[in-house]
């Protein structure tokens, strides 16, 4: 991030959110009706317009068929992530579910959308306060009340401990805790990630983190698969927000147990498509074995 910015990756999150809303066919893979206005944008036409806007901007990635397909598949993977944390918080509510922690939240609209169902539970945004201050004021110019049981806890991952965040901001580790860290790791140092699966790794027994991942190549790969990753990389990296560590699956439940979770599930996209699209495989653009997500039980 630009010191004194806000992320760029997360509002380009929320554009391809919106864009997802408003364009992408039934069933959808996520149903975020607010992130146009967190976005920034004021219409359908202005989502499509920005959209368009990106597809000239990474023109030199290939041809327009290209470089459409990759955002779509970006798209998908955004979206897919988001559906997955929304699912389980919901599964979670009602349960014994006592606090929800949004881990590098950005413009993530779900505590908002969901402001009834978590009334009762005690829910915590924690992020970089060059973010938050966009998204607080984004959620002004909507209209878009912040729940009394919300807090914003400022934290940057580069510079601070997690531990410190969380003693300072009222977050309790001996509750039952849902916790979601999407999109944030690949932006961090390998010892960063670590100092951060440490203290999650201490919340109650039950807790539950959900995760997405930048795979690391496997020797099964196609060219292709590792070619859409360098793709990503080379667009975050004209965002001035460079990728920097990527895992395999093995890597990271190693990484988790070490911590503390007991458990660990990776999701690949046949059975998120089996489990949260109803089969239809139609709507999710990624290989059936391809595996960014993954959910861990203490």
């Amino acid at each position: 991030m630009t010191p004194g910015e806000a992320s760029q990756t997360a509002q380009f999150v929320a554009m391809q959110r919106a864009y997802h809303h408003l364009f992408a066919p039934e069933p959808k893979l996520l149903e975020d009706s607010l992130a146009m206005a967190l976005a920034g944008l004021p219409n359908a036409d202005a989502v499509k317009a920005a959209m368009d806007g990106l597809c000239e901007r990474f023109a030199a990635l290939g041809d327009a068929d290209a470089v459409a397909g990759f955002l779509l598949q970006v798209e998908h993977a955004v979206c897919i992530r988001s559906r997955i944390a929304e699912t389980r918080l919901l599964e979670r509510v009602g349960d014994d579910l006592q606090q929800l922690v949004i881990l590098g939240a950005g413009l993530d609209t779900m505590a908002y959308r969901h402001a009834a169902e978590l009334a009762d539970i005690s829910v915590f945004e924690v992020d970089h306060p060059d973010t938050q201050k966009l998204k607080r004021a984004a959620l002004e110019r909507a209209g878009v009340e912040i729940p009394q049981n919300l807090e914003f806890v400022a934290f940057d991952f580069e510079h601070q401990t997690l531990p410190q965040a969380l003693e300072q901001s009222g977050i309790d580790p001996s509750l039952t805790t849902l916790m979601t860290w999407l999109g944030v790791h690949m932006y961090l140092d390998d010892a960063t990630v670590k100092a951060t699966f440490e203290p999650l790794g201490k919340f109650a027994a039950g807790s539950e983190l959900v995760m997405d991942f930048l795979p690391a190549e496997e020797p099964e790969w196609s060219d292709e698969a590792e070619e859409s990753i360098a793709e990503l990389r080379q667009i975050v990296d004209q965002m001035g927000e460079p990728m920097k560590s990527r895992y395999t699956p093995a890597e990271l439940e190693s990484r988790l147990t070490a911590a503390g979770f007991g458990k660990v599930q990776f999701l690949d996209a046949l059975q998120i498509v089996n489990r949260f699209l109803g089969g239809a495989r139609e709507s999710f653009c990624m290989p059936d074995a391809a595996v960014s997500t993954l959910i861990a039980r203490i």
